[in-house]
């Protein structure tokens, strides 16, 4: 029993290290990305074995590892995190264009970038403009944000277990 709990552990720390270490903010159910169990459920049975935990590792190690040294320096992983940062931008940069692009030439002209996108609330700069001067001051967009940050912080009572 005591080494059955010793490995159900080393995995649930695996996972927990690894969806820390690669995962990309957007890699979460219902956004774009693949989360992070189903990239070590390499077998797709529903289970990640420490097996496959370890292999995925390694092999995301080696990937890092550009002059093949069996280390991976500051430099290697700024590369790998540049790498995940160019397709994440490349992805949303699909999507917008995606979006917003309205005569369907897969380019986003002028006109089309200059479009507020749909659901944007025409009078949110009037919301914004707590004291009526026709302007937004830099009080009233640091209260606004203040109070989005505010909006979005998860309840005490909400907490998962």
């Amino acid at each position: 029993m005591k080494t059955y709990l010793t490995g159900a552990a080393l995995i649930a720390v695996s996972i927990a290290s690894l969806s820390t270490a690669f995962a990309e903010p957007g890699d979460r159910p219902g956004r774009p990305g693949m989360p992070p169990f189903e990239m070590l459920d390499a077998d797709e049975d529903g289970r990640i074995t420490a097996e496959e935990a370890e292999g995925d590792r390694a092999e995301r190690v080696t990937a890092m590892d550009a002059n093949n040294d069996g280390k991976i320096s500051a430099e290697e992983l700024a590369a790998a995190d540049i790498a995940r940062a160019t397709e994440r931008a490349n992805r949303r940069a699909e999507e917008k264009v995606k979006r917003m692009d309205v005569d369907g030439d897969g380019l986003l002209s002028a006109a089309e970038l200059a479009t507020p996108p749909e659901g944007l609330d025409p009078r949110l700069l009037e919301r914004l403009d707590t004291d009526k001067d026709g302007a937004i001051s830099r009080e009233e967009a640091d209260a606004a944000r203040t109070f989005m940050r505010e909006r979005h912080q998860p309840h005490p009572d909400h907490r998962p277990e």
